[in-house]
């Protein structure tokens, strides 16, 4: 009997070592040839695959064929929108949010502009505070928006703004009455600040990019905390009022005031003033920089003389209009710019008859007994300015040289007595054909009459 179950448990233990292996042989290799098990748990099962088609977000996001999505983006169902040329315009925010990260792109359309007043809270139709204010307070512009428009975040509680270095234009009042918005970063791309852009925001410092070439009237008017600005190198064309009643402006020493290479002001008592130079390097003189009027009681009532640098290129718009007594005025031939009515009733354009001549550009016409019924602009003149021709003008006839290839608009705009004729050459224009009430403050359209491309505009308004 205990033979037998001696036999039996040896019986036992040689059938268990058996079937265990033996234990001498390495375990299969897991990480480097998967079991039929481990295939099956790494392999998505069929319920996983129903989830995962391609109207799941995850699946479309990683979608080779697909660009890209950023999940932040708000909808395009959050705007009005249409096709511009070029891309998509948004037209209107259609939501309360706080924070909008808009589209890059729209129906596979690039979102180029954001367009007037679309988020703003004084357009009819925006969802406002109380207050008449959106309560927008951060947005994101995807690097495919060239243009920001009239008004388009006016009245918001914006906070901070960077506006990205695709766009090149911000139209007028883009940020205005923004009240908290305390920082902006302007991208540098932008060539263009509307007037009034950034209105009575509260912004600190500011840094303008080397392509800018224009800021409008008010730009930054009434940022009383403006104390920073770093101005480009060559900008030359500015509005002499662009920064208006900054802490940057008001701390300004009496004298010439510079932004930058342009000469925009003076302060101090404008009364005592006989005479006026502009310092070297100096490029341009903004739009109405010493303008007579701009400051009730304070005029340039005894400017007689002004010494204008070398080198200097534009001289702005009525920069010395109305300056009645100034006589003596240096001019380079650097000057190549010369906005209209820069010398507007000046005793240096008053003593020039006929033709007043800033080098090649013809920038006005004086006609003292209104007696000149025919002129003829000299050789070698490139520009013609706005001659602001007066109701009792009686001049009938103006010749122009071949040298001629800008005619600003208005050039030779007037209540006319009788018809101009313009000779350009070798055709003459007889503008009585044209110059009528309804197209003198209308919209003409004179191509009917004929008219080469430059003439286009010289009638209207």
């Amino acid at each position: 009997m205990r033979k037998i179950i001696i036999l039996i448990l040896a019986f036992t233990i040689v059938f268990s070592f058996t079937a265990c292996g033996g234990g001498k042989e390495n375990p299969p290799a897991e990480t480097n040839e998967p079991t039929d098990m481990q295939n099956e748990t790494n392999e998505p099962a069929e319920p996983q695959n129903e989830t995962n088609e391609p109207n799941d977000p995850p699946e479309e996001n990683n979608d080779p064929a697909e660009p890209l999505v950023n999940n932040n983006e708000a909808p395009a169902s959050d705007f009005k929108w249409e096709i511009i040329d070029g891309g998509v315009e948004i037209k209107l925010h259609l939501t309360g949010d706080e924070e909008v990260h808009i589209p890059a792109t729209i129906e596979g359309l690039p979102v180029i502009s954001i367009g007037n007043l679309s988020f703003s809270g004084s357009v009819e139709g925006a969802v406002t505070t109380t207050l008449g204010i959106k309560a927008l307070k951060k947005v994101i512009i995807p690097e495919t928006v060239t243009r920001i428009g009239s008004s388009a975040f006016s009245q918001t509680m914006l906070e901070s703004i960077v506006i990205p270095d695709s766009v090149t234009i911000i139209e007028s009042a883009a940020f205005r009455s923004c009240h908290e918005l305390t920082s902006v970063t302007l991208g540098s791309g932008v060539e263009y600040i509307g007037a009034h852009a950034f209105d009575g925001t509260k912004i600190t410092s500011i840094i303008l990019p080397e392509r800018l070439k224009h800021i409008q009237y008010g730009a930054f008017f009434d940022c009383t905390r403006l104390i920073d600005i770093t101005f480009p190198d060559n900008f030359i064309y500015m509005d002499s009022a662009a920064f208006h009643n900054t802490a940057w402006m008001n701390n300004q020493p009496d004298g010439v005031v510079y932004a930058g290479n342009i000469a925009i002001n003076y302060n101090g008592d404008r009364r005592s003033v006989t005479s006026i130079e502009i310092r070297e390097g100096t490029l341009g003189i903004a739009f109405g920089a010493f303008k007579n009027g701009t400051i009730s009681n304070n005029n340039y009532d005894n400017l007689t003389s002004v010494i204008i640098p070398d080198g200097l290129i534009h001289i702005g718009e009525q920069a010395f209009w109305d300056c009645t007594e100034l006589l003596n005025v240096t001019i380079p031939e650097s000057a190549v710019s010369v906005g209209h009515g820069a010398f507007h009733e000046t005793a240096w354009a008053k003593a020039h008859d006929g033709v007043v001549y800033v080098n090649n550009i013809a920038v006005d016409f004086n006609d003292t007994n209104d007696t000149i019924v025919s002129v003829e602009v000299r050789e070698g003149t490139v520009g013609i300015h706005h001659w602001g021709l007066s109701q009792d003008t009686v001049l009938m006839s103006i010749s122009l040289p071949d040298s001629v290839t800008q005619i600003a608009e208005s050039a030779f705009r007037r209540n006319f007595k009788g018809g101009l004729s313009v000779t350009y050459k070798g055709l003459e224009y007889h503008a009585e054909m044209i110059i009528i009430p309804s197209f003198i403050y209308g919209e003409p359209d004179i191509e009917s009459w004929n008219l080469p491309q430059e003439f286009y505009n010289m009638f209207n308004n």
